[in-house]
Order: structure tokens, then C-alpha cells, then sequence
């Protein structure tokens, strides 16, 4: 899940799921400068995201 990535300044990318010795070059995290050329952010909302005005 992303939350709050167009009000911070670096995003944190980090692997989701278990990894296991075969998949320990794919195992990293890593930080990316928020305004990094050629990054698109999507962002949405959910049904159970109470704290629009839309409702």
C-alpha cells in the first residue's frame, strides 16, 4: 500500500511477499527522490476512505 506519497519528499519502495535464498537478488528496498524525472503517481481512493467531501 502507498500512502501519503504526494506529500512527502522520498518514497520508500519495498518488497512485498517472502522471499526466499533463490530470490535474494529481487529481496531490496530503496528510497527515490519524490520529484525524480519520469515517476507517475496514481492516486486513488477506496469505498471504505470516509474523509472525502464527495459523500
Amino acid at each position: 500500500m502507498i500512502c501519503g506519497v504526494a506529500a512527502s519528499n522520498e518514497i520508500f519502495l519495498l518488497p512485498g511477499g517472502v522471499y526466499g535464498e533463490a530470490d535474494k537478488d529481487f529481496a531490496v528496498a530503496y528510497v527515490v527522490p519524490r520529484y525524480i524525472e519520469g515517476l507517475t503517481i496514481v492516486e486513488t481512493t477506496r469505498p471504505s476512505d470516509l474523509r472525502g467531501a464527495w459523500r
